[in-house]
């Protein structure tokens, strides 16, 4: 769970007992310069609908889900 997520159920005391996520690559367009993440997400417990909205809300406005979906990602790797 990500520190927002987190934040959010401890400030308004909800009670998900557990949050499941799966992650699925599709490399099929890697060539062409695309890169496919397909995440998967449940969150387990008492939550009402709306509580359960807010957090896959939450979650798509995640600082991590916006760097690789709007910026061009580069990777230098050096020697230590």
């Amino acid at each position: 769970m990500q520190d927002a997520d987190r934040d959010l159920v401890c400030e308004e005391e909800w009670d998900p007992s557990r949050v499941e996520s799966h992650v699925e690559r599709d490399d099929t367009g890697e060539r062409q310069g695309t890169y496919v993440l397909k995440v998967k997400l449940a969150f387990h417990g008492p939550l009402s609908e709306p509580q359960r909205a807010k957090l896959y809300d939450v979650v798509s406005r995640c600082p991590i889900h916006k760097l690789m979906t709007t910026t061009d990602v580069r990777i230098e790797t050096a020697p230590l």
